[in-house]
């Protein structure tokens, strides 16, 4: 696995993170074009990207960015390499020292554009630290989400 970072993202990189996005994410949330991707990613403040790659392809991503003054972030990870760390690993790339914020899919029965079934994802997200917050729900497109939360690790002075 080869993992990158940037703060810049080129066409290969948008096209590619829009191809994952489309085959990850629940069909009602594709983009159609890498300029609707192009238009969602402008909005992320202070975006911070980091990349996973095996064999040229890419098979993770994850962004953090600021919204409203908090520190949020987006994650998608091919199926193919699904429970195996790398979302954890991708995770790692957070800023321990700042809580983070996101939002998970509560709706239920949604499908990918291939037609499987969405998976749950509360699993994960408190595997690797986060609370769920039951009562701070989003909803947009006809889909609910939950936020979660994790908060900042102080660091300890020895």
């Amino acid at each position: 696995m080869k993992i990158r970072e940037t703060y810049f993202l080129n066409n290969v990189d948008r096209s590619a993170i829009r191809e994952l996005w489309n085959s990850e994410y629940p069909q009602i949330m594709a983009h159609d074009t890498d300029e609707s991707l192009g238009a969602y990613l402008t909005k992320l403040d202070d975006a911070h990207h980091v990349l996973m790659e095996f064999n040229n392809q890419l098979v993770g991503w994850m962004c953090d960015f600021e919204r409203n003054t908090e520190r949020w972030f987006v994650i998608i990870i091919d199926r193919s390499v699904q429970h195996q760390g790398w979302g954890s690993h991708l995770l790692e790339y957070l800023d321990s020292e700042q809580m983070h914020y996101g939002w998970i899919l509560s709706s239920e029965g949604q499908l990918r554009a291939d037609g499987t079934p969405y998976p749950r994802t509360e699993a994960f997200y408190t595997k690797n630290g986060f609370t769920i917050e039951p009562v701070e729900t989003h909803s947009e497109n006809g889909l609910v989400f939950q936020r979660i939360c994790r908060m900042a690790r102080v660091p300890r002075h020895v």
